[in-house]
């Protein structure tokens, strides 16, 4: 990740247009005081790594704050915020961890010493620090704040002449996994299970329009389609050699491993089982696979299969291919429930709702516990 985010940076500022000071002068004086800042920036944020892995937690916070307000410019760097987020999602603090983003997003708009850097500059800042957000968060953080930090940054995406124009975002990213194509692509998956027809809508609205973005714009077609429960038409745009052309090698290849997975979401275990061979994007350590056997097995009332496979599912995993933890539990507490283990399944109904307190499935499972 760190490898793909510096190959961001790089290819951002190797780019950039900078904007020239008045006179030489000037020139000098800004490279002077940027010098001068970021050392020692870079300074204090030494430090407050150096108190963080002590497990000085408050006092390293101060200081990664401090470094950041004093030269904001540099990411993977010491005095970067980002790291801050990033360990605190180590510690599972999801909340703390984006509210530091927010924060550095903050910062970069008004940023200190802002004659040092253009706007393009800034703006191209701004979209990595977004960027970082939305993955680490795909990974390890919260599935619903991925999705909603894209679907802001798809309304409202950084003013960055580096690419021309705001429909040029995605062309800033390699394409492979981790570039923005896919990672939409994930988040479209996880809207479709957290069942947010809103933030599909929002990618089905938005993503044609960017370029890049229509190799994705297929792939969220389909997801589109089987949040409005059209699972043969969203099956067919698979099958369909014509339209599936339609998509990049990438789409194409992902959407394949898709069948067992909207199968299983129609209700056709059967059907979803005999696809799995064939769903090689399914990877047995892909927290996906678990939640696909796991609603099979839930589907075919084989319960305590099914929570076997729903825990596997839950288990942290450094694969982005995540699933929603809320959706999860809750088929998790189904399970528990027709078992008549009510305790387990009243714990995963609340954990459910701790994730998504307005989850009606989980609060409907509740009330009848």
């Amino acid at each position: 990740m760190v490898k793909k985010n510096l190959f961001l940076l790089m290819f951002c500022f190797s780019v950039l247009d900078f904007v020239p000071a008045k006179g030489q002068e000037k020139r000098w004086e800004n490279a002077k005081e940027e010098s001068k800042a970021a050392k020692e920036a870079d300074k204090i944020g030494k430090k407050a790594h150096d108190l963080w892995k002590d497990d000085k937690y408050a006092e390293a916070e101060k200081l990664y704050y401090q470094a950041n307000q004093l030269y904001p410019f540099e990411l993977f760097h010491s005095n970067d915020l980002n790291e801050l987020a990033a360990f605190k999602l180590e510690l599972g603090d999801v909340r703390g961890a984006n509210k530091v983003w927010d924060d550095y997003v903050k910062v970069l708009k008004h940023p200190p010493q802002s004659e040092l850097r253009s706007q393009t500059e800034i703006s191209c800042l701004l979209w990595l620090v977004h960027y970082r957000k939305i993955t680490l968060n795909t990974e390890k953080g919260s599935a619903k704040e991925a999705v909603q930090s894209a679907v802001k940054v798809l309304k409202d995406p950084p003013n960055n002449v580096l690419f021309g124009t705001q429909t040029k975002l995605f062309s800033s990213t390699p394409s492979s996994e981790g570039s923005a194509p896919w990672v939409f692509l994930k988040l479209a998956q996880a809207a479709l299970l957290m069942e947010d027809k809103e933030s599909l809508q929002t990618m089905h609205d938005y993503l044609p329009n960017f370029e890049g973005g229509k190799g994705a714009s297929m792939y969220v077609e389909i997801f589109y389609k089987c949040a409005n429960g059209q699972f043969d038409e969203a099956i067919k745009m698979i099958q369909d050699p014509s339209e599936n052309n339609k998509a990049g090698f990438m789409t194409r290849g992902y959407t394949k491993g898709l069948l067992p997975l909207l199968y299983s979401l129609k209700g056709d275990y059967d059907r979803s089982e005999e696809a799995m061979p064939k769903g090689y994007m399914l990877n047995p350590r892909s927290p996906i696979n678990g939640f696909v056997y796991g609603r099979n097995a839930l589907g075919k009332n084989k319960y305590t299969e099914a929570i076997s496979h729903f825990t596997k599912a839950l288990q942290p995993s450094k694969i982005s291919d995540y699933v929603a933890k809320f959706t999860t539990l809750t088929n998790r507490a189904e399970a528990y429930e027709a078992l008549k283990d009510f305790p387990n399944a009243k714990k995963d109904y609340e954990a459910a709702l701790v994730y998504e307190p307005s989850y009606e499935p989980a609060r409907n499972g509740l009330a009848r516990l």
